[in-house]
């Protein structure tokens, strides 16, 4: 019986290749329209693709290539290993930060490839050299590729907790403007950062585990990553084309509107109508397209008149409504057997977190506070 060109663990990094390069490929037509957004996740993509061809022809038994492959094989790998945190990162922020745009500062995170690509051209280190499969290395050149190594697995794991800190933050940020926010949008790159951060803990893990020790099952778990990755890549894609279009447009919703310097009364009478007699604001997943659907106007018009006319953003307008709608209800003894929790709900609120956020920020007290303030006042 002849021995299979390709084993089930090569046959995953080509699946990795093959995703990847696709997904790359076809990132122009994804349906979300941040075109920064496109170029980096697909640069992303051909990072990953290039890591997982490049780890096969190193290590496999089976291919053979010539003098020039063996050459600039491991500028192709160090290249995709150095430039795939950078890319995640990036893409964290262009989807987590307005307009963002790279800077001349941003060259910095160029350093590491250089740095990197610099060792392996000056100390002529080939595919022989990556896998230490060279007579007679001295310790400065065994010490090199070894740094070469760890710049490759260390690198993207600072890139991953940096978009991670980014998300929380970003996170932060929402939660200070919105009483909502979309949880699943943002949980959703959450994990997926995550689980790259898991993944390339793993390969530094194995990495360091294979120098120290002989152990064979340090082999498998070094395989083991190639499945991770090849899993991550497709869940990072579905999210890509599902929900990032959800997270750009809470991101850019109030702030992608042209102001209109005249706003029109009518749209100002609607929008009165709907919080003073419908009072819409105590639907506590209404958004802004919902509310003016409600009303029968444009939510761009709508957009533009609460920022012009009520000088806030759609949020901010509805949340001042449920906070005094709530006041109301604290201060009236008809609704003294409801809890705080049940005047939160009533009040058009779906988070006590928020609601205890924006009710302090407006009235400088707790909702208990409150309560026990207005009781007082009220006593005879």
């Amino acid at each position: 019986m002849e021995t299979p060109i390709f084993n089930i663990h090569d046959l995953i990094l080509i699946m990795t290749f093959a995703v990847s390069g696709v997904l790359a490929i076809f990132q122009p037509i994804v349906t979300y329209e941040n075109r920064f957004a496109k170029i980096l996740l697909g640069t992303f993509y051909i990072c990953i693709a290039t890591d997982a061809v490049s780890i096969l022809l190193l290590w496999s038994e089976h291919i053979h290539y010539g003098q020039l492959v063996s050459i600039l094989l491991p500028y192709f790998l160090v290249l995709a290993s150095l430039t795939k945190g950078t890319t995640l990162y990036l893409y964290v922020l262009t989807i987590t930060k307005e307009n963002y745009a790279l800077q001349p500062k941003d060259a910095i995170h160029l350093i590491p490839a250089l740095i990197s690509a610099s060792l392996l051209g000056i100390f002529k280190i080939d595919t022989h050299a990556m896998l230490f499969d060279v007579d007679e290395m001295s310790f400065l050149f065994e010490y090199i590729v070894h740094s070469v190594w760890y710049l490759m697995k260390i690198v993207p794991i600072g890139y991953a907790i940096a978009a991670i800190i980014r998300l929380w933050r970003y996170r932060a940020e929402l939660k200070d403007r919105y009483s909502a926010i979309n949880d699943t949008a943002i949980n959703g790159l959450h994990y997926l950062v995550i689980g790259f951060l898991f993944s390339w803990v793993w390969t530094l893990s194995v990495n360091i585990l294979g120098n120290i020790t002989n152990w064979e099952i340090v082999y498998t778990f070094g395989i083991a990553e190639n499945y991770i990755t090849f899993l991550l890549v497709i869940a990072l894609f579905a999210y890509s084309i599902s929900t990032v279009a959800t997270l750009l447009k809470t991101r850019d919703e109030e702030n992608s509107i042209a102001i209109d310097e005249n706003p029109n009364g009518a749209i100002i009478d609607k929008i009165r109508n709907g919080v003073e007699i419908r009072k819409l604001y105590l639907n506590q997943s209404i958004n802004i397209e919902d509310f003016a659907k409600e009303i029968g106007a444009p939510y761009r018009e709508v957009s533009n008149v609460i920022n012009k006319h009520f000088n806030t953003n759609f949020f901010e307008f509805i949340n001042n409504l449920r906070v005094e709608e709530a006041k109301r209800m604290l201060a009236d003894r008809a609704y003294e057997k409801l809890s705080i929790l049940d005047i939160l709900h009533e009040s058009g609120f779906n988070s006590k977190s928020a609601f205890q956020r924006f009710f302090k920020r407006l009235t400088g007290l707790t909702p208990r506070e409150f309560r026990k303030t207005a009781g007082r006042e009220a006593s005879p």
